[in-house]
């Protein structure tokens, strides 16, 4: 578990999620997380445009802006990602694994879709509900 928090245990905002797609067949995910203070954390990642390939860039994108607002102490790996379709809306699941200060982690969180159109941007809030049951940044 990362021990990164203050008296508050304040956690990350999401603050915007891009994804582009091109003709060329590929994708990049565009991730940014905010702070107080107006500090924030970005992650980019590439990827295939199909769905799995933007959830996937998505993921990643995602533990990259992650590892950047740990300073490098929580070091998280995708073990997975995915859309389920569940009574008519997406369901994303997404699980990560890693170390922390020398414990290993294993985390996993799910987000329900509102629009078919939000499904990449579903991994990256899974993600989010997957870590912030242990991830608080010091203000």
């Amino acid at each position: 578990m990362v021990a990164l928090s203050d008296p508050k245990r304040e956690r990350l905002r999401f603050e915007s999620f891009i994804l582009e797609e091109f003709q060329t067949g590929r994708c990049t995910a565009r991730v940014q997380f905010g702070w107080e203070g107006g500090v924030i954390y970005a992650g980019e990642a590439e990827g295939i445009r199909t769905m799995e390939g933007e959830l996937r860039a998505a993921a990643h994108a995602t533990l990259q802006a992650l590892g950047a607002a740990t300073n490098g102490s929580l070091n998280l790996e995708l073990v997975g990602v995915k859309a389920v379709r569940v009574f008519d809306t997406w369901v994303i699941i997404a699980a990560a694994r890693g170390e922390s200060n020398g414990e290993a982690v294993r985390l996993t969180g799910s987000f329900t879709c509102e629009e078919d159109g939000e499904v990449a941007k579903g991994a990256v809030m899974a993600l989010m509900n997957a870590t912030n049951r242990v991830l608080t940044i010091e203000s």
